[in-house]
């Protein structure tokens, strides 16, 4: 019997191993890529993190949802615990408004230090102000600024507009009560990843736009990190090269932006998304289809031939219950008419990732509003390669140069 058990074990450490392998050492990760073994070792844990998130439930025997499970194994791969006496950052927890907040305060920062509001990606459904705590203590100690991590709540339980009334009331408090908190109001940027950037660019929008907060010091400066910026083409030539690359798929961005939008019963309908089929010929050929034509790309981008799919097709009856969302300017910030009177922006966008061109769309219509827009860009990096991990293993040299350039632009424009 023990020789048996002892059989089974290895059979099942063996299967372990080769299970392990394959996701470890699946092809998906290309030879393009930057880092490329860890590039593979995050595509591992996203697959390990929905492979947990519907086995809890049953190991566990707790009623959990598979939302709440994935939140829970992703914030477990990105938990940071920064000890109270941390020589270099100072971390604290407060409410702005109703809304969370760390906030992180460099040691050496003087009583009228800069600032920066951040909002952290995961497409609006996943991930925390928590799971982003090495990533803004970095910024906080690397650039010398106090940085304002906002902890909006999550779709789909909370659907747009939550996630951007909480990133805006946050930001509209610390920017009426910055001398409280030893920071000179009107030094103050913001910025965001991802999802995180799509809702940042919103905020952006709304203060330079919205006369009720015309009392208000004016942001220094946008920083968008590979943001969304549109959901109205999900066959760009940037989501359809890169569709299924790095960690960011388009089928999990999909989901996530259903999710957003308020409609988790159209996941049933996520093929329609997937093949434009959500939007109707009529969007598709007015003043904000206009924004997401391929031609837009800087010539370098461009693909001759390239086309879209779906521009004289659509499901008349889903467009009809999402499109006046769609082309809100404060769930898609690519969609507003006018970007004239945003904030400078600095933007760090990678090539491989789906969401190259949103970035590249939205950099287009800020210089042509007269925005001073910089573009940083990483050949060979994929989304997410700016969450910064606990583990300096685990994270990519990529991600650290691009915030050591940007305190570059930070010390000379904030």
């Amino acid at each position: 019997m023990g020789a048996l058990s002892g059989w089974v074990g290895y059979i099942v450490l063996g299967a372990l191993l080769v299970g392990f392998s394959w996701i470890t050492y699946s092809p998906e990760a290309p030879e393009w890529a930057g880092e490329r073994f860890l590039l593979q070792c995050y595509m591992s844990g996203i697959r390990m993190s929905g492979l947990l998130s519907l086995s809890v439930p049953y190991l566990t025997g707790f009623k959990v949802s598979q939302m709440d499970a994935f939140r829970w194994t992703t914030e477990l791969f990105y938990s940071n615990y920064i000890p109270d006496n941390d020589v270099w950052v100072g971390v604290s927890d407060a409410t702005f408004d109703g809304v969370p907040v760390k906030i992180f305060r460099p040691r050496a920062a003087q009583s009228d230090s800069p600032a920066i509001v951040y909002i952290h990606g995961g497409g609006w459904t996943i991930l925390s102000a928590d799971s982003y705590s090495a990533t803004t203590y970095y910024m906080a100690w690397k650039l010398n600024v106090v940085v304002v991590s906002i902890d909006y709540r999550l779709a789909p339980e909370h659907p747009y507009p939550a996630p951007f009334e909480d990133s805006l009331k946050a930001t509209v408090h610390f920017l009426r009560q910055a001398v409280k908190h030893d920071v000179d109001p009107n030094r103050i940027a913001i910025a965001g990843d991802s999802a995180g950037g799509n809702l940042a660019a919103a905020v952006a929008l709304k203060l330079s736009q919205d006369k009720t907060y015309s009392d208000l010091p004016r942001l220094k400066f946008q920083v968008l990190i590979y943001p969304v910026t549109q959901m109205l083409d999900f066959n760009t030539y940037s989501y359809t090269e890169f569709a299924h690359t790095g960690h960011m798929r388009k089928e999990i961005m999909l989901k996530m932006i259903i999710n957003y939008l308020g409609f988790p019963e159209l996941q049933d309908y996520i093929d329609q998304f997937a093949s434009n089929n959500h939007t109707s010929p009529r969007l598709k050929n007015s003043m904000f289809g206009s924004y997401v034509k391929h031609e837009n790309l800087p010539e370098e981008f461009r693909v001759k031939g390239f086309k879209t799919v779906g521009e004289n097709m659509g499901n008349e009856t889903l467009a009809a219950k999402i499109e006046s969302t769609l082309t809100d300017p404060y769930f898609a910030p690519l969609m507003a008419p006018d970007l004239s009177k945003v904030p400078p922006v600095y933007m760090i966008l990678a090539q491989n990732d789906p969401l190259r061109d949103d970035g590249l769309f939205y950099a287009k219509r800020l210089r042509e509003a007269g925005v001073k827009t910089e573009i940083d860009f990483h050949k060979t990096m994929a989304h997410g390669f700016c969450l910064l991990s606990p583990s300096s293993l685990l994270t990519f040299q990529g991600g650290k140069d691009s915030f050591d350039t940007l305190g570059k632009y930070v010390q000379k424009n904030i």
